[in-house]
Parts: structure tokens; sequence; C-alpha cells
């Protein structure tokens, strides 16, 4: 995953909002994500084994709460949780050498869907 990291990948149109994401896997017990929403960005802290970790304030405005693990080489999953809202998904990252895809998996259906990231 050490390749993959820092590289920032731009996001096809999604009901998230979201317009690009990265990931830096320097730490050992958790990593990061950045996402872009418009030209606003967040750094939200993933705990690794799919231990959650928070991060005080997500794009919604609450703190958040996300645990991740890799399924294999190319696969990632990571639990969204917001602390005190509404919002809870999974996200299925699948890298390829041209960028990656994401699969979102809302329990509501609103948010579920599939987004391409391109580098």
């Amino acid at each position: 995953m050490r390749n993959r990291s820092g590289k920032v990948y731009r996001l096809s149109s999604n009901r998230m909002g979201l317009t690009a994401i990265s990931f830096h896997f320097d730490a050992p017990e958790y990593f990061t994500v950045r996402v872009s929403i418009k030209e606003n960005a967040y750094l939200l802290n993933v705990g690794r084994e799919e231990d959650l970790r928070l991060t005080d304030t997500g794009p919604s405005g609450l703190p958040t709460a996300m645990g991740g693990c890799f399924i294999d080489q190319d696969r990632l999953l990571i639990h969204y949780r917001e602390v005190g809202g509404v919002n809870h998904f999974d996200m299925h990252i699948r890298f390829s050498a041209k960028g990656l895809t994401i699969h979102v998996d809302d329990p509501s259906g609103y948010l579920s869907g599939e987004i391409i990231g391109y580098l």
C-alpha cells in the first residue's frame, strides 16, 4: 500500500459530493484519508484492522469514527461512522494502475453507489 500513499485521485460525480481523495499509510496503528468536497478538505483518521479512530470534525461538522482493513493487496474496506449523526456507511475500495473504484454501501440506500477515481 505504500506505493499508493499520497496519490491524489480525482473522483467522478457522486451523491456524497466528494471531488478528490488521497490515502496516507505512514503510521503503524492508523492511516489517514484526505477527502475534498468542493473547496473544503478534511483529514480523517482511520484505525487499522477495523479499530475505530476518532476525528474531531468530519465533513458534516460532527466527529467521525472510522476503521479499515486491507482485504488484499488491491482492496481496502473502510467503515465510516458519524458520532451523534445519521451517516454511517462502508466504502469498498479497489485500487488499479489507472486509479480506483469506490463502492459505497449505505444502509439507507441514499449514498450507495460507485465512484471512479482517476490519477
